[in-house]
């Protein structure tokens, strides 16, 4: 009666065991998927934000005085999505994405444009100040 007992056991436990190394085979091909779906949309958004902050920074500068306000806030919103742009890129970098590598040359040409552009508004902003006119 044990050794049929044993056999039943046995004969039921081999399937269940080839179940249970699908399933877990399945469960690792499902990380895996999540995984590249986590990479593909950081570098969906790095692309984004990156776009974005370009179209901010290739607008043509307003003449003195006129729009002056509205050229500030969009060198404000650009300082924000090149912070944005940093955060994307250290998470990207901690998972080892190429298109993050520094020295890129879309990277660096957006950086030293955002910092042109701040001095700029910096002399200008200053240069004001002295004449004692608003800025």
């Amino acid at each position: 009666s044990l050794a049929v007992f044993d056999e039943t056991c046995s004969a039921l436990t081999t399937p269940l065991s080839s179940v249970a190394e699908r399933i877990g085979a399945k469960l690792d091909e499902r990380a895996k998927l999540n995984e590249q779906r986590e990479r593909l949309r950081l570098l969906q958004r790095l692309a984004q934000t990156l776009h974005h902050l370009e179209s901010l920074l290739d607008r043509p500068p307003a003449p003195e005085g006129a729009g002056a306000a509205e050229a500030l806030d969009d060198l404000l919103r650009a300082a924000r999505e090149m912070g944005r742009l940093r955060i994307l890129r250290e998470r990207g970098a901690e998972q080892k994405l190429r298109a993050v590598r520094p020295g890129l040359e879309r990277w660096e040409r957006v950086r030293k444009t955002l910092l042109r552009q701040l001095t700029d508004s910096l002399h200008a902003a200053l240069a004001a100040a002295r004449r004692g006119s608003p800025v």
